[in-house]
């Protein structure tokens, strides 16, 4: 034990440090995650779900288009809710507190939860819709507020490190949704409201351990409220026997620079000069990652590969692979952010991207200069191309004036088995 507190005391933590993220870690940052990949393996359930639910109450079964739209509606519900609960954050956070906000939001997570584990009982898949879009909203909120909180309860020097906490929580939660998903545990009809009312779990988790424990963050008590002496309680809590008066200075310090700046709206930040670069930074970062497709592998991933020809099962566990690679590679970029710095670790990202984009590019290019043109012609003119077929090679015999002189049986047979085999080849291609 004494061993371990010497650990600690060299890396600046404490725990009570500890406990306050993990607070953060498993409640509102796992929900982030959870909700994002549930819906992924299980999809072919819900589906039967929502046609069961329309047949019972038409007598005609659900089309393909409606059944689409519904399907669509509950997965970028999410994803609306996601963007209103974002814009949402700077509002709720600088006027109610880091605190309460997180505390409000868990709220959102348990009406959802109730929406989706009452929703098979009373026959209605728009309660998984509505669940959907308020999920997302405490998931916009919660990615605004959670990293906000462990950034400022955290020292100096482990910044950067436990802001990655709440990402890692992100991926490792969507591996564990994934795992949930399968038909052998939650991802089946009997039990999927349950696989979806998971999210309840820690909205609980965190309002007792938050609500409790936990105070509001002292750069926020000494920013908004200009309470030194409730500043300096949370940072002894916070801080334990590794409590020092200077961080609190250094804070107060900055508090009351901050109280020169002039108040202003986002548009500011694109008139400034010194501030549109930061700011185009930050959007190409975050177009970066939201553009590479990384959304349709948490939501589509299962169809992508059932569509690709695996099966259903084989693609169940095809999606929880990537689920793996996913969080492993977040668990690399934790460790390479204090090592390598922030602008390396996240160009790292970019790099490993290219090599594929250059292997593709290859693959594009051989295509282009080897593939010939199919359009209108037979699998025996597309095969004969392939195998750039001589009369001698027909495997029937040689050409004279007379007909076929040299007949060669052996020559034929293998002829035919090579044609018919190409065939065969070509007609699986296309």
């Amino acid at each position: 034990m004494e061993l371990l507190d010497a650990r600690l005391l060299k890396a600046g933590l404490s725990w009570t440090l500890i406990f306050a993220v993990s607070s953060m870690v498993l409640g509102p940052s796992f929900q982030c995650g959870y909700n994002l990949g549930v819906i992924n393996a299980p999809q072919k359930v819900f589906e039967d779900f929502y046609n069961k639910t329309y047949y019972d109450r038409t007598g005609e079964p659900m089309t393909d288009g409606m059944l689409n739209l519904l399907w669509s509606f509950s997965v970028a519900g999410t994803a609306a809710g996601g963007v209103f609960g974002g814009m949402s954050t700077a509002f709720m956070t600088d006027k109610l507190g880091r605190k309460p906000t997180i505390l409000l939001n868990n709220i959102l997570a348990l009406v959802s939860a109730a929406l989706f584990i009452f929703s098979k009982m009373l026959s209605s898949f728009e309660m998984i819709i509505v669940g959907r879009i308020l999920i997302g909203i405490h998931a916009g909120l919660s990615s605004g507020a959670v990293p906000l909180y462990i950034v400022e309860i955290s020292p100096k020097h482990l910044r950067g490190a436990m802001g990655t906490m709440h990402q890692a929580a992100v991926v490792i939660s969507i591996l564990i949704s994934q795992i949930l998903g399968l038909p052998q545990l939650l991802g089946n009809e009997e039990l999927w409201p349950y696989l979806l009312g998971v999210c309840a779990l820690p909205a609980i988790y965190n309002l007792l351990t938050m609500g409790i424990f936990l105070p509001e963050t002292p750069r926020y008590l000494l920013f908004a409220k200009n309470d030194v002496k409730k500043a300096e309680s949370a940072l002894m809590y916070l801080r334990g026997k590794y409590y020092s008066s200077t961080e609190l200075y250094e804070i107060h310090a900055l508090a009351r620079e901050q109280k020169d700046v002039p108040t202003t709206n986002w548009t500011y930040l694109f008139r400034e000069p010194h501030l549109r670069k930061p700011m185009f930074i930050s959007i190409a970062i975050h177009l970066a990652q939201q553009l590479s497709g990384v959304n349709a592998v948490v939501y589509y991933s299962t169809s992508i590969f059932i569509t690709a020809g695996l099966a259903e099962t084989s693609a169940v566990y095809a999606t929880i692979g990537l689920g793996t690679v996913n969080m492993l590679s977040t668990f690399v970029s934790v460790y390479l952010v204090e090592r390598l710095g922030r602008s390396v670790s996240a160009q790292m990202g970019s790099y490993v991207f290219l090599i594929f984009a250059g292997c593709i590019a290859l693959l594009i290019t051989y295509i282009f200069f080897t593939l010939p043109e199919t359009k209108g012609k037979t699998i025996e003119e597309i095969s004969a191309v392939f195998m750039k077929a001589e009369p001698q090679m027909s495997g029937v015999g040689e050409y004279d004036n007379e007909g076929f002189t040299h007949y060669d049986s052996r020559t034929a047979k293998l002829g035919t088995k090579r044609r018919l085999s190409m065939q065969k080849s070509v007609s699986q291609v296309i």
